[in-house]
């Protein structure tokens, strides 16, 4: 596994686990270990992993990241299809 991979993982468990807005260099640095400076390498911003991490939970379907996306009114669910976003927001009830 690479250090983006790794990053990357840790990254995407933190969102899975807790939530988006908690997918920060400290809590990547407790996940993996992985110092800032490497985070900041292979993702330039933190907005652009979460972006990254959105991406995949779309391709993967997961839901429980995609339910905090429609809670908070995140842009990126106005993409999502009719089917998926019935999915999420039948997983809040």
């Amino acid at each position: 596994m690479t250090t983006e991979e790794a990053i990357f993982d840790a990254a995407y468990k933190i969102a899975e686990t807790k939530s988006l807005k908690d997918v920060t260099s400290p809590e990547i640095h407790r996940a993996s270990g992985i110092g800032r400076p490497l985070v900041f390498y292979y993702f330039k911003t933190i907005d652009q992993l979460r972006d990254a991490i959105v991406a995949r939970a779309v391709k993967d379907e997961n839901v429980k990241i995609l339910r905090q996306l429609l809670i908070t009114g995140h842009p990126h669910m106005k993409n999502i299809d009719r089917a998926l976003r019935k999915r999420i927001t039948d997983s809040l009830f």
